[in-house]
């Protein structure tokens, strides 16, 4: 199975930003970088490859929360290295997971992508290029 890093964001300019932003930032000869824009096509990304580390944001629209997935995630003993991307509405909820340690670091919306390019940084969970 082919590792990977996991980015799930519904937004699709957003998604298609950050997901170019990885490509040129992390080592892909050995790593996937797969983008997903709900739970569903984040599930059977998780089916289909180790993942390493998750870019998410929080809020996913209908209803979904990649909160639930990292919770899910974590009571299995999967643990990819998690960053959440969060708007002000959705802090109080993410640093309760940060407290219990289900997600391992978060950045605040709007965000710079030097800032994305810390946490990547910070994680140790892929190499990259730069």
């Amino acid at each position: 199975m082919k590792d990977a890093v996991l980015l799930i964001e519904d937004d699709f300019a957003v998604r298609v930003t950050i997901s170019e932003f990885l490509d040129l930032l992390i080592d892909t000869d050995n790593i996937h970088i797969a983008a997903a824009e709900n739970l569903m096509q984040a599930r059977a990304v998780l089916q289909q490859y180790a993942v390493r580390l998750i870019v998410t944001d929080v809020n996913l629209g209908m209803g979904m929360d990649a909160l639930t997935l990292a919770s899910e995630l974590h009571e299995q003993g999967n643990r990819p290295y998690i960053i959440v991307i969060s708007s002000v509405y959705g802090l109080q909820k993410t640093n309760k997971y940060l407290k219990d340690g289900v997600v391992d670091t978060f950045l605040s919306k709007p965000f710079k992508l030097n800032e994305l390019q810390d946490r990547l940084k910070e994680s140790g969970a892929v190499a990259l290029k730069i």
